[in-house]
């Protein structure tokens, strides 16, 4: 599968169930700052459009995300 493929399937999918996993959902995540609380980098998980595979074909999630409540 080619990682364009893939991140369409993941869209459709994640639209599907609602997935929340960007940083917008997480509680870390600071909108007014625009950056997370734990000073990683957001801008992956931030703007642009759904995807889960980066250039590389790399899986990107953060690992601290903790849906906000």
């Amino acid at each position: 599968m080619s990682r364009t493929r893939d991140n369409e399937i993941f869209r459709r999918e994640a639209e599907e169930v609602d997935l929340r996993y960007r940083c917008r959902d997480c509680d870390h995540y600071a909108p007014g700052k625009a950056r997370c609380s734990l000073e990683f980098e957001s801008a992956w998980l931030t703007t642009g459009e759904i995807h889960y595979l980066n250039a590389e074909g790399r899986v990107v999630f953060c690992k601290y995300f903790e849906l906000e409540s």
